[in-house]
């Protein structure tokens, strides 16, 4: 009873760290596409900058934040979790899928704002 116990927790624990982290990626991203056009204003109004250079810098700033709190992750998987395997190199597709869609919502929230504030 008390092995089923510590294996139920220690994978709650495990799953919880992985969501919180990836949840707060996503989270970064999608408040940060929304508040890119106000933090970028006077640069949209006053130069003829490209939306992908705004919006590579938000971008940008989340991977480095996301690649810090990977290692709440790493220290979780190594101390508590099941270990590493091979399987868990999937999780770079991953992100890079999850990443490019994130791109994709800020370069469509950023240029349908700039239809509005230039007009």
């Amino acid at each position: 009873m008390v092995d089923a116990v510590q294996i139920g927790c220690t994978r709650i624990f495990t799953f919880f760290s992985i969501v919180q982290v990836v949840w707060t990626y996503i989270l970064l991203q999608l408040t940060e596409s929304c508040n890119g056009f106000v933090q970028f204003d006077y640069i949209i109004k006053q130069s003829s900058t490209s939306f992908c250079s705004l919006i590579l810098r938000i971008l940008s700033r989340n991977v480095i934040v996301f690649a810090h709190n990977f290692i709440i992750i790493a220290i979780v998987i190594t101390l508590v979790g099941p270990g590493w395997h091979f399987k868990m190199l999937w999780f770079l597709p991953g992100l890079l899928i999850l990443t490019t869609s994130l791109f994709s919502v800020l370069s469509f929230s950023l240029s349908y704002v700039h239809v509005f504030v230039m007009y």
